[in-house]
């Protein structure tokens, strides 16, 4: 009777067999696919952010480079201001000088002319 049930439902026994076996084939298959698509998205985000950091890096460093610039400048205009505030500094106290030296006449001249 085994014999005869074999004979009788064999190729609906290879079918699911073969069904079966593709199915689990294609489970695994696709569950490598997903697995590689998913490490290409990995891959594609991590270089998306790669480059983000790349051109934040150039924007900062173009930015230290102006402020490098910018504050060279800055130097070179605080030491011509300090050579003026010296400058100045020296007149004032010539003038002060000058003015010392009249107000000492003025007392002079005031003392002669009240005698």
């Amino acid at each position: 009777m085994n014999l005869l049930f074999l004979k009788e439902y064999i190729g609906i026994i290879i079918t699911a067999l073969i069904g079966s076996i593709g199915t689990l084939f294609a489970f695994f298959t696709g569950k490598k696919k997903r697995e590689s698509n998913a490490n290409i998205e990995i891959g594609k985000a991590y270089m998306q952010l790669a480059e983000q950091a790349k051109e934040s890096i150039r924007s900062m460093r173009d930015e230290v480079s102006e402020i490098k610039e910018e504050n060279i400048k800055q130097r070179s205009d605080m030491r011509l201001l300090q050579k003026e505030i010296g400058k100045l500094h020296s007149e004032n106290i010539r003038l002060q000088r000058m003015l010392n030296n009249i107000e000492k006449e003025n007392k002079i001249l005031k003392l002669k002319l009240n005698k």
